[in-house]
């Protein structure tokens, strides 16, 4: 199920099968932050975003060293209008995935929605470092000037 969920995740658009792959890993290990991951990715997409960030809870207590659990949570809690807990939640996501441009892409466009201008810039620059130049390590710089 593992597998099977995870390829779900990458590649389904029925989000009530992604779920049930993920409630069965779940079930066979409860321990497996991924499948907490996975079920609050589908329950998001089918909009109960309370119970998306209770399932994110569990992954991020689970594993609290991957951004993608804090990325998609703040996500949840953009959906809520819960701006100080979402933007919390995307900058530690920057924080524990410098190197991943495609958070700061998406991050990007949270903040370009909530109009705070003055991170755009700093934000697409940080982008096209980690994209251009991941192997002589400027991006993780680049990070700490924003967080900063």
């Amino acid at each position: 199920y593992r597998f099977r969920a995870r390829a779900n995740y990458f590649s389904s658009f029925n989000h009530e099968d992604r779920l049930d792959d993920a409630e069965q890993l779940i079930e066979l290990s409860p321990e497996d932050a991924d499948g907490w991951f996975y079920r609050g990715d589908a329950l998001s997409d089918l909009g109960d975003y309370e119970a998306a960030i209770e399932s994110l809870n569990r992954a991020i207590e689970l594993n609290p060293h991957n951004g993608d659990y804090y990325f998609q949570r703040g996500n949840a809690w953009d959906e809520l209008q819960e701006d100080e807990n979402a933007r919390r939640d995307f900058l530690e996501s920057t924080r524990l995935a410098s190197s991943d441009a495609n958070i700061y892409h998406r991050m990007g466009h949270y903040f370009e929605r909530h109009e705070v201008k003055e991170l755009m810039r700093p934000l697409r620059q940080i982008a096209g470092a980690i994209g251009a130049d991941q192997q002589h390590g400027r991006a993780p710089e680049a990070t700490r000037q924003v967080q900063q």
